[in-house]
């Protein structure tokens, strides 16, 4: 079995992503578990852009993309 930051760390390769829950909408920015918080920050939204027209993203070392879930 391969550590997950083995094909990052190793070659620079895309390994998935991370999900993680939060208590309120804030405190996804506020609490990062990145030293500095996130780079870029993505959220989702019925009146945004459609992906396909953006042209093209900054560079980032830690993109957040926020998906809103109310239940």
């Amino acid at each position: 079995m391969v550590k997950p930051s083995i094909p990052r760390e190793v070659s620079g390769l895309y390994w998935g992503y991370s999900v993680r829950s939060a208590e309120n909408l804030s405190s996804i920015f506020t609490k990062s578990p990145f030293q500095g918080g996130y780079d870029l920050c993505i959220g989702t939204s019925e009146r945004g852009k459609n992906i396909d027209q953006i042209e093209s993203l900054p560079k980032f070392k830690h993109l957040l993309i926020v998906l809103c879930c109310f239940l």
